[in-house]
């Protein structure tokens, strides 16, 4: 497993593919966020999806799905609920509505609803600990993590916060709670 900070990697590549100011490459950035976690993921061999997937019967596009390895989804990304261990939705920055976290416990609530197995975490890269709407697990009601804590208004400094480690135990903790494989 690589040695680099996940918040160093996102940045080099950030900086190595984009010449645009921060605040209008949101996108860019969330993706390669979303892509730098995967690799991480799957290097701790934890058997995942693709980016965008869905859960069927479920309406809502995951960032991630933790996966039985033997999962074959339908169309590459419509997973069978028997076949999720976890859904995951990642930021890079954490979020800046105070409706986002709402609109993700309705989301996750109604997978959990719907298939008790399923775990739904939310991951974000960086986070403001000041914004009162930030999204941690005592008040979301879901396992939530935060790799590392803004220190300054220009998000030049930060401190770490959750180790990447808590996040890999949880997804194993779900992978070994997935129901027995359809016969």
């Amino acid at each position: 497993m690589t040695t680099i900070p996940i918040l160093d990697e996102v940045r080099d590549i950030i900086n190595g593919c984009s010449s645009v100011r921060p605040r209008e490459r949101t996108k860019l950035t969330g993706a390669l966020a979303i892509e730098v976690i995967r690799g991480r993921l799957l290097q701790a061999e934890i058997p995942i999806s693709t980016r965008d997937a869905f859960v069927r019967g479920n309406a809502t596009e995951f960032d991630i799905l933790v996966v039985r390895p033997s999962a074959r989804p339908l169309c590459g990304i419509v997973y069978d609920p028997l076949d999720v261990a976890a859904v995951l939705e990642i930021k890079y920055s954490g979020i800046y509505s105070q409706e986002v976290p709402r609109s993700l416990q309705r989301s996750f609530s109604k997978i959990k609803a719907a298939h008790p197995h399923i775990e739904c975490v939310y991951l974000t890269i960086c986070e403001n600990p000041t914004f009162k709407a930030r999204i941690i697990t005592a008040t979301f009601g879901f396992p939530a993590f935060t790799l590392y804590w803004w220190k300054n208004r220009a998000r030049t400094i930060v401190e770490p916060g959750d180790s990447f480690h808590s996040v890999v135990a949880c997804l194993q903790n779900a992978l070994q709670q997935l129901p027995k494989a359809p016969a």
